[in-house]
């Protein structure tokens, strides 16, 4: 197991900077990239609020990609009851993770992460530990280390976040061009 290795700067989503003004907490200014020791009780806390946030939320794709701006859908039931729930796509379900991580001494270890499977564009959230950088995704259920060949083999790892700063990181190598254009299709999962 390692770390997720970032490399050069490059410029962060116009969407998360949309994001970090009108919510400036998550912009994480007044942290410093670290990594956090896993306690029993942090790694409980971090499964916690994995399951909580994608248990108790739907996964819809929006039509206009805004970061962190849940949407609220009617459903009926099979009896006819109707029951209001949120809805979001997977910016949507990172940013509640991130408030659900960032008050329990996680900050500068805390990263959004872009990355893509397919021409699928994706965003999750990484927690840098002594040993390893976990995912916390709405695509799968509980926390995973970044290199899980059974989770993300077909996972083009981009770019990430990081704490206390604007300006983003590369993921490893360098990121093809291809990578960095608009996605196909505008979907982000």
């Amino acid at each position: 197991m390692t770390r997720m290795v970032l490399t050069g700067r490059c410029q962060p989503p116009l969407a998360w900077l949309a994001l970090v003004n009108s919510q400036p907490p998550l912009a994480m200014k007044s942290y410093v990239p670290t990594t956090i020791d896993l306690t029993p009780e942090k790694i409980n806390h971090m499964h916690n609020v994995q399951d909580t946030v994608n248990d108790g939320f739907k996964y819809e794709r929006e039509a206009k990609d805004v970061w962190g701006k849940w949407s609220w859908r009617r459903i009926i039931g099979l009896t006819g009851k109707s029951k209001w729930i949120r809805v979001g796509d997977c910016d949507d379900f990172v940013v509640e993770k991130l408030y659900g991580l960032l008050g329990f001494g996680f900050g500068g270890s805390l990263h959004l992460v872009i990355c893509r499977y397919g021409t699928t564009g994706h965003l999750v959230l990484a927690v840098d530990t002594s040993k390893t950088t976990f995912i916390l995704d709405n695509r799968y259920p509980g926390v995973w280390d970044w290199e899980d060949r059974r989770h993300f083999s077909k996972y083009r790892w981009i770019a990430s976040s990081v704490p206390g700063r604007t300006m983003w990181a590369r993921i490893g190598l360098a990121p093809t061009l291809r990578d960095l254009l608009p996605h196909e299709g505008g979907d982000y999962a």
